[in-house]
């Protein structure tokens, strides 16, 4: 377990050469939503304990101890589905198979009392899940590596076959410079 210091930085009072304790939290209320394939995401979260005294304010302490730490999963489209996930006990981050058809996801974390009645701690930003197949997207036409090197040739005003060179890179750079009405240094690459 982390030691939780009441120093206001968590190194304070640590001797030289001996590791620090980090806090418990950072005083913010956060819940990350990261996509690992079409079908699983990675949630980690993180309650302040201004947040747990808070509830413990407003619901009391036997009544926060019924609680469960749930993890709201909603689908950001039109179907309005939503997942649970249990997430009480020590842990904050968990990889979560989804229920949840939709690309588009946003979550929240919080605590569901036994009635059913959810108090909303942190919400995630919207996360967009990769396709499950290759794109449909097909581009027949990619740009031969030698047509686009000449093409940035000519738009620094350079003959293409300086590029073939081994002074191309310099005079690439030379002339992206005076382009640009920057000196340039004779022979340096920037």
């Amino acid at each position: 377990m982390i030691h939780r210091s009441l120093n206001a930085l968590p190194w304070a009072g640590a001797a030289p050469g001996e590791p620090a304790d980090l806090p418990e939290t950072y005083g913010v209320d956060v819940l990350m939503l990261a996509p690992v394939d079409p079908s699983r995401l990675f949630a980690t979260f993180q309650i302040a304990w201004s947040t747990r005294n808070r509830l413990v304010e407003e619901l009391g302490d036997e009544r926060l101890s019924q609680c469960r730490m749930i993890l709201r999963l909603h689908a950001d489209d039109q179907s309005g589905a939503c997942q649970e996930v249990d997430v009480s006990g020590p842990s904050r981050s968990w990889y979560v198979d989804l229920e949840i058809t939709s690309r588009s996801l946003w979550g929240e974390i919080g605590c569901l009392e036994p009635e059913g009645t959810f108090y909303a701690v942190a919400r995630s930003g919207r996360v967009d899940l990769p396709w499950e197949r290759p794109s449909p997207r097909f581009d027949p036409e990619w740009v031969p590596v030698e047509e686009a090197y000449e093409r940035i040739a000519r738009s620094v005003g350079m003959h293409p076959e300086t590029l073939y060179c081994a002074r191309g890179c310099v005079a690439l750079a030379e002339g992206r410079d005076q382009r640009l009405g920057r000196k340039s240094l004779p022979g340096a690459v920037r």
